[in-house]
């Protein structure tokens, strides 16, 4: 893939530097190199549905067989040459593997990751684009062609993401930008909690990735991955570019120190989805260390049940045609039961995540398209499906800091083998 280049301008001490960042690499190795190629090839393939699918959007000529065309060279670049759903002369960009197919491993090696949460958003919203498309491509109205690539490519954009965005908004160009996955094959890395003494070299800090540091003694540099850089630093002939994860330095560096003591001592915790501030200094996502919880802990009681019959009807109407009347998924992945509670405690997935998810991504057809009080409703419905209890107080239609502090897990309380309690 060509490098994606970005000029960056910033201000010292009067003088107007223009520098071009590059990705340089260096003597040592990071544990996800493997998967930073993969997550670049992902993200490669998008793009290329996405320009095929503007290409189609843009047309002013041509009929449906013409539309059906480029929406199927779309569709090639989410499945890959070896799935049964390409179609060679349709064209695309020839990867064996594709994007959905590349994000399915990047998912599978996501435990304990701090990219697992944006991976996962990136995973559905690409699912999401490829039933669209393939409506898209069924339809023989360029009308209705013109809505369904349409909606695609929302979901496409949303699965490609934003590098300065961080957890499961971010999608695939956060998770790059902010955490090791953005870390090339042979390149230096070094903690975040200090300042780097060789150069190039990239600063890392509880998996995630706060700094690349460069050298200017070289001449202009250039970045192949836009980072979404929050802030850049020029000290001698050293230049530091801050990802979003620079903002929660201090608590990822807490985080390190607290952890390295806990395994000279032998102690059993964990890692879970906690908290971060950010500039207004309220409370935002990230990860801490925490102690280890006890089994018979009860589960937090986060919406009453009135509001989950309310929810139950929301998501009738809106989600079961992707999501299925049992909630095991139809078009789009599942929302309830054993097998995503385990995939989701895996991962290490809080309530914060999922309500992102519900919340911004949700419905696929118009994401954001419901008011607050709905989408708490259907947070409601899907939790009580997923056997978490009611309670006194409706789930909340604002989001709430101690939300990344609950972590979603399989409950004891759940009435049969797939982990779902029907609602009555």
């Amino acid at each position: 893939m060509a490098p994606a280049r970005k000029l960056l301008r910033s201000t010292f001490h009067g003088t107007v530097a223009a520098v071009a960042l590059s990705m340089a690499a260096a003597a040592f190795a990071v544990p996800a190199a493997n998967e930073h190629d993969e997550a670049m090839a992902a993200l490669q393939d998008l793009r290329a549905a996405v320009a095929e699918i503007e290409h189609a959007l843009d047309a002013t000529e041509g009929g449906q067989a013409y539309f059906a065309k480029v929406g199927q060279r779309a569709v090639n670049d989410l499945v890959g040459a070896a799935d049964p759903r390409y179609l060679r002369a349709a064209g695309g960009t020839g990867d064996a593997t594709g994007a959905l197919s590349h994000l399915s491993r990047l998912f599978e090696r996501s435990e304990g990751q701090p990219w697992a949460a944006a991976i996962s958003g990136a995973q559905v919203n690409a699912r999401a684009a490829l039933a669209r498309l393939q409506s898209a491509i069924a339809e023989h109205g360029l009308d209705r062609f013109q809505l369904d690539a349409t909606d695609a490519l929302a979901s496409l954009e949303m699965a490609i993401g934003r590098s300065s965005e961080l957890t499961a908004l971010g999608g695939l160009s956060g998770a790059l930008a902010t955490t090791v996955l953005g870390v090339p094959p042979g390149a230096r890395f070094v903690s975040a909690c200090r300042q780097p003494t060789e150069l190039p070299a990239y600063g890392v800090a509880a998996g995630y990735l706060v700094y690349v540091a460069l050298s200017t003694d070289h001449g202009a540099l250039s970045l192949s991955f836009d980072f979404g850089a929050r802030r850049i630093e020029v000290d001698g002939n050293r230049v530091i570019v801050y990802t979003a994860a620079a903002e929660l330095l201090p608590s990822l560096c807490e985080r390190d120190r607290t952890a390295n003591a806990d395994a000279r001592s032998g102690d059993r915790g964990g890692y879970v989805r906690a908290a971060w501030f950010g500039s207004d200094r309220r409370l935002r996502g990230g990860l801490m260390y925490v102690a280890a919880q006890t089994q018979d802990s009860q589960p937090p009681r986060l919406y009453t049940a009135q509001q989950a019959q309310a929810g139950r009807k929301i998501y009738q109407a809106q989600c079961v045609s992707c999501h299925g009347k049992n909630l095991q998924g139809t078009a789009a992945p599942a929302v309830a039961g054993k097998d995503f509670l385990e995939t989701a405690e895996r991962n290490g997935w809080t309530l914060e995540d999922m309500r992102s998810i519900v919340f911004y991504n949700m419905p696929f057809s118009a994401p954001g398209s419901l008011s607050p009080d709905q989408y708490a409703d259907l947070m409601a419905y899907l939790l009580a499906e997923d056997c978490y209890p009611a309670g006194d107080r409706p789930f909340p239609a604002i989001d709430k800091p101690e939300f990344q502090n609950i972590p979603l897990k399989p409950l004891p309380s759940a009435q049969a083998a797939e982990g779902i309690c029907t609602l009555k």
